[in-house]
């Protein structure tokens, strides 16, 4: 594996091991929000919020609206948090680990690649058994993961 390859590696595996908490917790938004959630466990009004951020309670709606929406800004989010004395977290979370993205999409390049030359063989009379197509599929797959070859996103 090439120095940039393993470093990739290396980053992949860390960053799946800072992740994989966050997969388990329960991190889906409340039906009404997080921000109408938070203010309401606070036991403060919209218009409380509004007076506290220098808006008017109309504006408050709105950016709850906004959330549940999903056209919320982060900017907007980060001025709430602050008043709600939260730490606003915007992430992406993988459904499911790294290392298991990069060999579920290894497998569908080497799949394509290796159904690509199988077709070209049978056109030629030389195609393949099944199982020696799925070994070859197999081992291409961990050829391209481990490469992290530019086949791993093409489409």
């Amino acid at each position: 594996m090439t120095k940039k390859g393993s470093n990739i590696a290396l980053q992949r595996t860390q960053l799946d091991k800072r992740l994989a908490p966050l997969r388990k917790a329960n991190l889906a938004a409340p039906t009404s929000g997080w921000i109408r959630s938070i203010r309401t466990a606070l036991g403060m009004s919209a218009t409380q919020l509004a007076k506290r951020m220098g808006v008017t309670p109309q504006t408050i709606k709105d950016y709850e609206d906004a959330e549940e929406a999903g056209t919320i800004t982060v900017a907007t989010l980060k001025k709430i948090a602050e008043v709600l004395e939260c730490e606003p977290h915007v992430l992406l979370l993988p459904r499911e680990s790294l290392e298991d993205i990069i060999h579920k999409q290894a497998l569908k390049a080497a799949t394509k690649i290796v159904n690509h030359a199988d077709t070209q063989m049978k056109l030629e009379a030389q195609g393949t058994g099944k199982g020696f197509k799925k070994k070859q599929i197999q081992e291409l797959a961990e050829e391209i993961a481990r490469n992290m070859s530019r086949e791993l996103w093409e489409e």
